[in-house]
């Protein structure tokens, strides 16, 4: 057991730097071709841009031509197919099928595959996420869309474009549909997937959280005790307003006592409601002090202000 412990270590040496090969290998190929499309989208959109962009598009989505006289000489027609006016004569193109029947008719599909399977693309997709290099976003989306492209029903790498959608792209909407789509197919999310949506959501929302609060970035500690304080604050606010509707009750309703119950009912209410403003006052100075950029503290206590302690200013 000891002796294959050397040839072991030197097999896993051998396939970790095969796999590592065959990563590097998918990823350069991959920057290749983004690389020409990106030239080519920038030639297209030069002084001839329109045209040439026309032609791509037709030439893709295999529009409808007419056939002139000379041979070879092409331009648009309406919809109507093989109909004849004079000389010209109209032809449809049928449209190139896609999805999985494109891949069905195209005998080079798989040599043209980026990632043959969805670990494979898992894999580039980390590697080239963990270069950590704000120039690689714009490549890194193109190799997510083609491994989505290419393994459409992978869950693994649905929750990975939600997290690149909602935390590197900053498209949370585009990562909501991506999510619904997910929940909505056929096969339910397995449960270590349902963990990571949980703990994207909830990182999201922690996100939405410090830039609401405006204290930089929160930790769930952090964020329970503002909640906290923020409930203490609005109980005191709430309370201050009840005992402020209970003194003017009581003001309105003392004909039926006498001057001196009166009298002991309303300083009663008013020591009550100094010390709900004084719990308030002393709740929302601590926010202040401690999250002053939040507008969420600060539109409460101006609210405060403006209900309990008729202070607009």
């Amino acid at each position: 057991l000891v002796g294959c412990t050397i040839p072991a270590f030197s097999v896993g040496i051998l396939l970790v730097w095969r796999r590592r090969t065959s990563i590097n290998f998918s990823i350069d190929r991959l920057r290749g071709e983004f690389e020409t499309q990106t030239q080519m989208l920038q030639q297209v959109s030069g002084s001839d841009g329109n045209k040439k962009r026309e032609e791509l598009s037709h030439h893709d989505e295999g529009l409808e031509v007419e056939w002139g006289k000379g041979p070879g000489s092409m331009t648009h027609s309406d919809t109507t197919p093989f109909s004849k006016r004079g000389n010209w004569q109209v032809a449809t193109v049928p449209a190139k099928p896609k999805g999985a029947l494109a891949q069905f008719l195209n005998p080079s599909w798989e040599r043209k595959r980026a990632f043959i399977t969805a670990q494979d693309a898992l894999s580039a997709l980390r590697t080239l996420l963990m270069s950590r290099s704000e120039w690689e976003l714009p490549f890194l989306r193109y190799m997510m869309s083609r491994a989505m492209d290419e393994h459409p029903d992978s869950q693994e790498l649905q929750v990975l474009q939600i997290s690149l959608l909602r935390f590197v792209f900053c498209q949370t909407t585009e990562s909501s549909q991506v999510e619904k789509r997910l929940r909505n197919s056929h096969t339910s999310p397995a449960v270590d997937h349902e963990y990571l949506l949980y703990a994207i959501k909830r990182k999201a929302a922690q996100d939405f959280a410090a830039a609401t609060i405006g204290n930089g970035v929160l930790n769930a500690i952090n964020l329970m005790e503002f909640d906290s304080r923020m409930q203490q604050a609005r109980t005191a606010h709430m309370q201050c307003i009840i005992e402020l509707r209970k003194f003017w009750s009581g003001v309105s309703n003392s004909k039926r006592s006498t001057e001196q119950e009166r009298l002991q009912q309303t300083i009663d209410r008013l020591v009550e409601f100094n010390r709900c403003v004084s719990q308030a006052q002393m709740e929302y100075q601590t926010l202040m002090e401690k999250y002053p950029q939040s507008t969420q503290v600060i539109a409460t206590y101006i609210a405060f202000c403006d209900t309990v302690l008729n202070d607009p200013s």
